[in-house]
């Protein structure tokens, strides 16, 4: 899994803020 986690589910690399 990449590290581009956000505040919601794990998303990989597809954070929308």
């Amino acid at each position: 899994m990449p590290a581009a986690f956000s505040e919601q589910t794990a998303s990989p690399t597809t954070i929308a803020n």
